[in-house]
């Protein structure tokens, strides 16, 4: 029996997973896997997370014991005394990110259903916990990726509105005011490279939200950690993911989008063929094109 058969094994599945998600006792299954990589040359992300980052970076697209388990190794190692300050970081962005989506998937596999709703959105705030540790050990050490951190958990409202069946104008009003305003703190990047970078997914983010109108309407949100980690599956990075509402009220993800600040090369072009370009102009005018795409997403 593998780990993840046997986490579902050990595991009650969602409702047990939600209520033991923060106390301070871990499984001994999880444990185990602390106890044999905390003391490894090698330990990082990668080592460790390397079958999830390999797995589909298309939101959702992803069995959700598999999240669950993860989550849980994430949280075991974040517990751990002798983990350090840089990987309990790691592990805590790891858990919001893949927390978020079990929130995702729970939606969809209900049926967008009332029943759970308050179990899916305990999820989501967790994950926005989560988000708030990671910032907080890093800190004093890398600003840039304490940026992207309180960028993604800006999105906490509106990932609470897509669990709970209805994105409002409410949460795009205060989110919009959000971006802006975390526009204004990227001062504090010392990297220029970094800043434009971050620029330019807040630009495009603010672009798909100033045109949310009603359900129907796009909604874009921050990549998982999984659908940025660049190394595995490259022509399938991207950096903003993009879900529509249907009129029955189901979820659908569509095609995600990479944010580019230079010119539109053929190389560029060729790496992410699975999502939309979008261009950050001098100004800041911000176009999205997809007519190099040659596979759907």
């Amino acid at each position: 029996m593998s780990q993840i058969e046997l986490h579902s094994v050990v595991s009650n599945r969602q409702l047990e997973f939600t209520h033991n998600l923060l106390l301070p006792q871990i499984k001994d299954i999880f444990q185990e896997i602390v106890d044999k990589r905390i003391d490894n040359a090698d330990l990082s992300v990668e080592a460790v997370f390397e079958e999830y980052l390999q797995t589909s970076k298309k939101f959702g697209d992803i069995n959700k014991d598999e999240l669950l388990f993860y989550t849980t190794v994430c949280l075991a190692f974040a517990k751990d005394k002798r983990t350090s300050k840089e990987f309990k970081a790691d592990a805590f962005e790891l858990a919001a990110s893949m927390i978020w989506e079990t929130a995702f998937l729970d939606t969809v596999d209900s049926h967008n259903s009332l029943n759970g709703v308050d179990e899916r959105i305990e999820l989501v705030d967790a994950g926005s916990t989560f988000l708030q540790h990671a910032a907080t050990l890093v800190q004093n050490d890398d600003m840039e990726r304490v940026q992207r951190l309180l960028v993604k958990n800006l999105f906490t409202q509106a990932m609470r509105d897509v669990v709970a069946g209805e994105v409002t104008s409410a949460t795009r009003d205060e989110l919009l005011l959000s971006i802006r305003d975390a526009r204004s703190q990227l001062k504090f990047i010392t990297s220029s490279t970094y800043r434009s970078g971050l620029l330019g997914e807040l630009l495009t983010l603010e672009k798909f939200w100033l045109s949310y109108a009603e359900t129907g309407d796009k909604v874009a949100l921050p990549v998982t950690f999984r659908g940025g980690y660049g190394k595995f599956r490259t022509d399938e990075t991207h950096d903003i993911d993009v879900l529509r509402q249907r009129r029955d009220k189901s979820w659908i993800v569509l095609t995600p989008v990479e944010v580019k600040n230079q010119k539109i090369t053929d190389d560029i072009l060729n790496r992410y063929t699975k999502s939309h370009i979008a261009n950050i102009a001098v100004n800041g005018t911000v176009s999205i094109n997809g007519d190099h795409r040659t596979t759907a997403v």
